[in-house]
């Protein structure tokens, strides 16, 4: 059925559960959302300029529409420049940027595919299951942690979402029996094994729909 973007709804038409076939999910999520910033680009930018009007939120009202429209022509000015300036290899990089670090042939896309998880708490009371919604990534060391501006300390900034980003790796030393790898499932799965635990299967977004069964901690 339809989703909640562009993207999930192509995830819910086309993803797997076959066994081991999570090479061929992770092609339906790359695919999807290579096409959902492509339409955004388009529908949210380029026709929003254009016409005046985000079709994308039709019920929203008229000054919603105005500031978009600001927003998008302005936008568009910048990209005519950028392509008279520089060719249309300009316009194409900024996609390929926008879009590459987010797909799995991006070191980068380990963080963002699993910041939100709902995989099975190593602390658990007893006779109870409880769900991590939140996991980091403690993998590649500190060139890992600059790629993704630090983002990879995920449940670190949930903990604590005033330190900035870039104290994380700090806070998570100081605080260090919280997060290691007695506390937080997945931290240390690394790159490729990311990948495949995520696009093996469908999942619950953030434990949100596991069920009563389970006692979210965080």
């Amino acid at each position: 059925g339809l989703g909640i973007s562009i993207s999930r709804t192509i995830y819910a038409w086309l993803w797997s559960d076959r066994k081991g076939w999570y090479w061929y999910n992770a092609w339906v999520y790359s695919f999807g959302m290579a096409f959902e910033r492509a339409a955004l680009v388009v529908g949210g930018g380029w026709v929003v300029a254009l016409s005046g009007r985000n079709f994308f939120f039709p019920n929203k009202p008229d000054g919603f529409h105005e500031v978009a429209a600001s927003h998008a022509r302005a936008s568009l000015v910048i990209q005519l420049v950028l392509m008279l300036a520089c060719g249309p290899g300009a316009i194409l990089w900024l996609f390929l940027a926008e879009v590459g670090w987010q797909l799995p042939i991006h070191p980068a896309s380990a963080m963002f595919v699993s910041n939100h998880p709902s995989l099975d708490a190593r602390t658990v009371e007893a006779g109870s299951r409880s769900c991590q919604p939140t996991t980091s990534i403690y993998w590649g060391g500190a060139a890992y942690d600059w790629l993704c501006c630090f983002s990879n300390y995920h449940t670190e900034h949930h903990d604590f979402p005033d330190v900035p980003a870039f104290r994380l790796r700090k806070l998570r030393d100081i605080a260090e029996a919280y997060y290691d790898d007695n506390a937080l499932m997945g931290t240390r799965d690394g790159w490729v094994e990311t990948m495949r635990r995520t696009f093996e299967g469908r999942d619950f977004y953030a434990c949100s729909g596991v069920g009563d069964a389970l006692s979210i901690e965080r």
